[in-house]
């Protein structure tokens, strides 16, 4: 008996999740939304209190990740406007997903302030930019972002894009693709 209880302890350990919190206010084991994504595990749910929060999230290497508002456990959309990421302008997407992510689904944010991930000699995706990899992106708003092109978010061609109860506006390109620029495939509800 011994020897079959400790094969399925470890099973059992291996399929748990975790529940990562971000609050500004220091009430919740981090504080930043970057610092939960780096400790985070295929699997694991990453909830953001509202506030705003200015950071350019870097979402490599990562399998099967949420990370949501209040909006995803409420169902209350006012928290869509009270949950903000803000790349603040600084060089960079305010979401860059550029290798390895599959499965990550972003719900329940306003995607702001981002001036596109650089290649080259251009910016891309200045909200989000999906270079390789799948994100679903849920009741969000993808707002005010620039760069050269794809000012609100940047598929690029081995990216996949869900989108569902997304608004994107007001963003700015520069040469292409104000809102979406498209080079991979999208998938839209």
């Amino acid at each position: 008996m011994q020897k079959l209880l400790i094969p399925l302890l470890m099973i059992i350990s291996f399929n748990v999740s975790a529940l990562l919190e971000v609050n500004l206010d220091g009430t919740k084991p981090y504080t930043e939304i970057q610092t939960a994504i780096n400790s985070a595990a295929a699997g694991d749910t990453i909830l953001v209190y509202p506030g705003t929060y200015y950071e350019n999230l870097i979402l490599d290497n990562t399998n099967s990740l949420s990370l949501i508002s209040l909006e995803a456990t409420t169902g209350d959309t006012t928290y869509v406007s009270q949950t903000i990421i803000n790349g603040s302008q600084n060089q960079g997407s305010v979401i860059l997903c550029h290798e390895s992510v599959y499965n990550l689904t972003v719900r329940g944010f306003t995607i702001t302030g981002g001036s596109g991930y650089l290649m080259i000699s251009n910016t891309y995706g200045g909200g989000i930019f999906i270079h390789s990899g799948e994100l679903n992106l849920i009741n969000s708003v993808v707002k005010y972002n620039h760069s050269d092109k794809g000012g609100g978010i940047t598929l690029g061609e081995t990216g996949s894009l869900f989108l569902s109860g997304t608004v994107i506006c007001n963003n700015i390109s520069y040469t292409g693709g104000g809102g979406l620029l498209i080079i991979g495939t999208l998938e839209a509800q």
